[in-house]
């Protein structure tokens, strides 16, 4: 026969192991709940890592650069640049951005006849005719572009001509800012 103490001391340990068991599904629980928070608010956090329209890359502006180049369309013949400026997040035109472009001339130079700015069409399209770069050192053929629209980071990059093309369309990608932040939206210029 089990004496009233024995079946007190079985009663409150399978009553601590049940507790035991509920104290830890409960924990895990909460754990789970964490997780998930940490890992919403995370996603929530991150700048978007795809775009529609994939962004220009940016390249080096060079020491050539100079802030102020005349607005003209063409500062040469032979070479023909066209295209249009659009966001990378949805692919969408950017209106009327300021492209500048310098280059060397055909002597391998650079100069102020070789220097312009052009602003785009609402759509933004553009089109720009130049002459061919001449070399510069070892570097091959060029053109610096600087753009620049309200809400936007500025984008600098270069373009490399081939000799086999007279002419070449390019979509610029561009880098939005985001409003009141120090971070940036990687919707883009496409050139």
């Amino acid at each position: 026969m089990v004496k009233p103490s024995e079946l007190s001391q079985k009663s409150h340990s399978g009553y601590n192991w049940v507790m035991t068991i509920r104290h830890s599904i409960i924990f895990l629980l909460f754990m789970l709940l964490a997780v998930f928070t940490t890992v919403a608010s995370a996603e929530k956090l991150k700048p978007p890592t795809s775009h529609m329209c994939p962004p220009t890359p940016e390249d080096e502006m060079g020491p050539f650069y100079r802030p102020g180049a005349p607005l003209s369309s063409r500062i040469g013949t032979g070479y023909v640049l066209t295209g249009s400026v659009k966001s990378a997040v949805d692919c969408a035109p950017i209106p009327s951005p300021l492209i500048e472009l310098w280059q060397t001339g055909p002597n391998g130079r650079y100069d102020d006849a070789h220097r312009a700015a052009i602003i785009t069409d609402e759509s933004g399209q553009y089109r720009f005719e130049t002459d061919y770069p001449g070399a510069y050192f070892s570097r091959p053929a060029h053109i610096h572009i600087r753009v620049t629209a309200k809400g936007f980071r500025p984008l600098t990059t270069q373009h490399y001509l081939q000799k086999t093309r007279q002419r070449l369309s390019l979509i610029w990608c561009w880098s939005q800012k985001r409003l009141n932040s120090r971070r940036f939206n990687t919707p883009a210029i496409l050139f």
